[in-house]
């Protein structure tokens, strides 16, 4: 690492892009404060914050953001504190990605130039950082997660193992994509030039720890709601997509299902016969980009469950919703490994789309620009020192304009990815260049191909899913254009 901070400071050039890349930050953030004092809030965003104010150990999210949340809020007593931090930690993230790959391969000055707007003058990240969401957190883990990866698969050294365990359990408190990490880290370890003993080390510590985690969790889980399960929302979730398949298969099934799932069978084909036609995944304006059967006022699993505890209650009560969790996961892949056809053509297909061509769900939503009239505003109001979260419709129109672009954007650049990757593959490129980049481009293609079947078997994709993804993405594909560049040459006859 020593080399690594001379190369970053001594050479003049890499000087420059430090300096430029910190006075950039610092200042787009100001300029953007300016304009956008309050930050944004959408549903999700306020169970946050209550899981913050009530110091939570367990949640139906992970809890890591709402720990953070806590700390910054009662240090600073300031929402423009949380987002500016939010910003810097994710431009700092991006600091050290951008230097590991400019010591690694050098790209040409103009690739490089690109990646450094990209990182560091991009309006999706100042908007994403201004929401209270997990989201730019989690961006800004993974992003110091792979980077460390890299420097393990190339130049690993014994306190990286911890420091990736460390990273790791991070990354894993604030959100459940996580859950495949490990495998990532361990394919890094397995691939890294040091002895058989520390591979083993590196790869039982991020075991352990993330079993510790686990474990400690359904522990909590169990005092607080009496259920010993590490979320309630897997199983709600797991329900959740097999709807949008059972939706259009349930009146060709006269099968009898299980005993144990008659009633929520009945509740869920009363709803489809009588309130509302099957949730589309393709119309980007729907209700909840994706979970329209988890937070649905009238959704038959609320349904089933408020019948069940006998009180009027929502998904965001996690001692009841524990209740059921158990019960919906069941269900879910009982109505799953029924139909799988099913399943693929109306979930897994649909979801596949949306993550070539994100919705942008809270990204565009006006709702992010208003306080509710409930019980959950009144605690941001008393937790954040805030009444309003307004400004002016011209702003808010500024913001659709800036984004818009974007959906394409990540469409475009995961088709530029898959291009690059085939031509390096059909050009043998595997022979003719670098083992350390081999190594690192079989962990990122590792990490795509985990990340797209986890995401479109199990979650709903959303722009804002994507950011992480977007980043590697678009770094590589600069790397596979520059190595054409570089390497390959016309024949000569």
């Amino acid at each position: 690492m020593t080399n690594f901070i001379r190369f970053i400071w001594e050479e003049r050039e890499n000087r420059r892009d430090l300096i430029a890349a910190l006075v950039t930050s610092v200042a787009l953030i100001i300029v953007f404060k300016l304009f956008y004092p309050y930050p944004n809030m959408v549903i999700d965003s306020y169970f946050y914050l209550r899981a913050a104010a009530d110091n939570a150990n367990v949640a139906l999210w992970p809890v890591g953001y709402s720990k953070f949340l806590r700390v910054i809020i009662l240090l600073f007593h300031s929402t423009t504190a949380l987002v500016c931090i939010q910003y810097l930690l994710l431009e700092l993230a991006c600091l050290f990605f951008y230097f590991t790959v400019t010591y690694f391969w050098r790209l040409k000055d103009w690739l490089m130039s690109i990646l450094f707007l990209f990182l560091f003058v991009n309006p999706l990240f100042l908007y994403s950082c201004n929401f209270i969401m997990s989201d730019s957190l989690f961006l800004t883990l993974s992003i110091l997660w792979i980077t460390l990866l890299m420097w393990i698969v190339k130049s690993p050294k014994a306190y990286m193992m911890w420091i990736h365990a460390l990273l790791l359990l991070c990354a894993f408190t604030v959100r459940n994509n996580a859950l495949f990490y490990p495998v990532i880290g361990a394919l890094a370890f397995l691939l890294s030039p040091q002895k058989l003993w520390k591979k083993v080390a590196g790869i039982a510590l991020q075991i352990a720890v993330i079993a510790g985690f686990v474990i400690y969790t359904s522990n909590q889980m169990a005092v607080e709601t009496g259920i010993k399960l590490f979320t309630p929302f897997t199983g709600w979730k797991m329900a959740n997509n097999a709807l949008y398949m059972y939706g259009h298969q349930y009146q060709k099934d006269t099968s009898q299902v299980p005993d144990r799932f008659v009633a929520l069978d009945q509740i869920v084909r009363f709803y489809f016969n009588k309130m509302e036609p099957v949730d589309n995944l393709l119309d980007y304006d729907a209700f909840s980009g994706g979970s329209f059967y988890m937070f649905r006022f009238n959704s038959p699993l609320v349904h089933y469950m408020q019948v069940q505890v006998k009180k009027d209650v929502y998904f965001i009560d996690l001692k009841y919703s524990a209740q059921v969790a158990s019960l919906y996961s069941e269900y879910g892949q009982y109505l799953i490994k029924k139909d799988p056809i099913a399943f693929i053509k109306y979930f897994i297909y649909p979801d596949a789309i949306r993550y070539m061509y994100p919705p942008m769900e809270s990204l565009s939503s006006l709702h992010a620009f208003s306080l509710r009239d409930d019980d959950l505003s009144d605690l941001a109001r008393k937790w954040l020192k805030i009444n309003t979260l307004r400004v002016s419709p011209y702003l808010i129109n500024l913001r659709a304009a800036m984004l818009s672009p974007f959906p394409l954007i990540v469409c475009l650049t995961q088709v530029l990815f898959l291009i690059g990757l085939a031509g390096f593959l059909l050009v043998k490129g595997i022979r003719r260049s670098d083992r350390s980049l081999n190594k690192c481009l079989l962990l990122v293609v590792s990490y795509c191909v985990l990340d797209f079947c986890f995401s479109v078997t199990t979650a709903s994709m959303i722009l804002r899913y994507l950011l992480f993804i977007l980043v590697l993405k678009f770094t590589f594909s600069l790397v596979f254009i520059d190595y054409y560049m570089r390497r390959l040459k016309p024949d000569k006859n």
